[in-house]
């Protein structure tokens, strides 16, 4: 909860920026630069600097703790203790100390970013972002990110390409009105040697980059994303914002502001907006602003073109040159016989479509059909064949969609790899098989140590193994990592209330009911399920039959098995046993009712 004592900064939402964003006219206009954070990358895979500084403590422990000293608890405490980890806790560079007591060489640590950037594609949110900028909408992103993910979202799905400006390289020559799109990296760029991690990196910026800063500050609002305002340098730089331009900070619902923010924002008269995510802001803002489709794929047949198109302008008396253009030609020749092929994947891409719409309209038996008549034309499309399996496990055709995930997962690596596992952990949950859910979700936090949603569904399945302390343990994890997961929240209630806890149970419960929102199909489930549990017995039976009636036996059986864990608690909610009995006759799976035929 905010300090009502001190005064705080005004409260916007998301669409009402998005409409600010496209403006009054018919054509584009540039009103906003946006900043982005570390948290605009989560999304894409790239740890946040509370994930960073766990590992550098790891390898710290691992290079330096005594070897007599094993026990994690210990190893934590022997961390803990040394002088210059609790002078920087004290003085708030702690992460700056980490990094470099494990990396003491500007070398090392520059290897250790590229390293966990290595690989990283655009999220959802830099393909929106792209598309603004290539539209004319955006002009500037600045960034403390090492990553180029903006960059990259920039020249695979437009055809602009952005001038780079790091620290610690040549930024004198930047022109901030300049019409071509620009990137300004306050901390660096792993290609290049100055990356600004140590302390006395992160004191000051680079007298260049803050003077066109400053000016792009005056020139136009800004929109600061995924940034926890903790870097002093930065901060004493956006408190020269100028009070008649707009400065919009997004910062994740469920999570407090930060002081250093409050105050900015209160002193310049900035604006506070809570947001779920860097891709859903900027989905929403795509809603609004909308999203140039032609930008993304027409630029690729545009480019081959201007390709060819320059090359015909070269000097004839360049050696080699008609050798050159005759492999164009051939190339476009093989190229014809691909797009013959091109139309085949355009038509499966058709079904895909048909299906996607079917599924967010619940038609969960059209979307299978329209999924498999895809695959009959592209058989090896990975995506097509994780959603069929998707919407089998919807539709409670277990075998079926278990036998297709672990098809796919045979040839699984990276990020696919650690998809297909989550959704075997789900189809392990749904059906009961809590050693095995806890397993996948286990593997996924290996894999991907920074989803929120595995240690949720750990937590889940711990929660349903009657282990209630490490369910704890687990979904507080989750909301460290995602604050504004309300089905984190919805569990830990859920736990609270099987031990007996009802004060903290209930604590929970509002919890859940101020961070819900419908994204999902088991939402509405969840929705009744919260308000039985807050003692609103009427509003939960009618929205249990809302959700029944437009719902799908796959997750009525999940949030079955939800609300019969409530109502074996000490003290489970008066009205959860009409709740239980609704959900028994809605979750009735195909996998199950045909075992019950085959015995009978």
């Amino acid at each position: 909860m905010p300090d009502v004592s001190q005064p705080q900064p005004q409260i916007a939402t998301v669409r009402q920026l998005a409409y600010k964003i496209k403006g009054a006219g018919q054509n584009p206009f540039v009103r906003f630069s946006f900043f982005l954070g570390a948290g605009a990358s989560v999304q894409s895979g790239v740890p946040t600097a509370g994930e960073m500084m766990a590992d550098f403590g790891r390898r710290i422990i691992q290079e330096q703790c005594p070897e007599n000293c094993t026990d994690p608890k210990q190893q934590q405490a022997w961390l803990a203790q040394q002088p210059w980890y609790t002078q920087a806790n004290q003085n708030g560079t702690l992460y700056s100390a980490l990094f470099e007591m494990y990396e003491q060489k500007e070398r090392g640590r520059q290897l250790y970013i590229e390293q966990m950037i290595e690989g990283k594609k655009p999220s959802f949110g830099y393909v929106v972002l792209a598309n603004l900028m290539a539209r004319g909408y955006v002009n500037t992103v600045v960034t403390t990110n090492f990553d180029d993910l903006i960059y990259n979202g920039c020249a695979t799905f437009t055809d602009i390409r952005p001038v780079v400006y790091a620290y610690g390289g040549m930024v004198s020559d930047l022109r901030i009105t300049n019409a071509r799109p620009k990137i300004l990296k306050l901390h660096g760029d792993y290609l290049y040697s100055r990356l600004k991690n140590s302390s006395s990196e992160l004191a000051e910026q680079d007298p260049n980059m803050s003077r066109h800063v400053s000016i792009l500050l005056n020139e136009y609002g800004l929109v600061v994303v995924g940034y926890s305002g903790c870097d002093k340098s930065i901060m004493d730089l956006l408190r020269t914002f100028p009070p008649n331009n707009d400065l919009y900070w997004c910062g994740r619902a469920g999570s407090p502001m930060p002081e250093s923010v409050r105050s900015l924002l209160v002193q310049v008269g900035g604006t506070y907006i809570e947001i779920e995510n860097f891709d859903q802001m900027m989905n929403e803002i795509r809603s609004v602003v909308g999203f140039d489709i032609s930008k993304m794929l027409g630029s690729l047949e545009a480019r081959r073109d201007q390709m060819i198109d320059q090359l015909k302008t070269f000097s004839p008396t360049l050696a080699g040159l008609g050798a050159l253009l005759r492999e164009a030609y051939e190339f476009s020749v093989k190229d014809a016989a691909a797009r013959q092929e091109r139309s085949l994947k355009d038509e499966a891409f058709l079904h895909y479509v048909n299906a996607f719409e079917a599924w967010q309209s619940g038609n969960f038996v059209l979307a299978e059909s329209e999924f498999r008549a895809s695959l009959k034309l592209n058989p090896q499309d990975v995506n097509t064949r994780i959603a069929l399996a998707e919407i089998l496990c919807q539709e409670g055709k277990y075998a079926e969609s278990e036998k297709e995930l672990q098809s796919v997962r045979a040839d699984a690596t990276d990020q696919v790899l650690v998809t297909v596992v989550y959704l075997l952990a789900y189809l392990y949950m749904v059906q009961g098989r809590y050693k095995e859910s806890l397993d996948a979700y286990s593997e996924v936090v290996r894999l991907a140590p920074q989803t929120a949603a595995a240690y949720n569904g750990a937590g889940l399945s711990h929660m349903h193994l009657g282990e209630l302390t490490e369910a704890v343990s687990v979904l507080h994890k989750s909301l460290q990592l995602d604050p504004a997961s309300y089905y984190s929240a919805f569990n830990l209630a859920s736990v609270f209330a099987l031990r007996g806890d009802q004060a903290e149970s209930q604590k929970w419960w509002a919890k859940t009911a101020s961070l819900w929102q419908y994204r999902d199909g088991i939402d509405p489930y969840n929705y009744a399920t919260i308000q039985v549990c807050l003692g609103h017995d009427q509003e939960a039976i009618t929205a249990m039959r809302a959700a029944i009636q437009n719902g799908q036996p796959g997750l009525a059986r999940l949030a079955l098995e939800s609300v019969k864990a409530i109502e074996s608690a000490p003290a489970p909610p008066s009205g959860i046993v009409p709740l239980r009995e609704m959900l028994e006759q809605a979750a009735v799976s195909p996998d199950t009712s045909q075992a019950q035929s085959k015995v009978g």
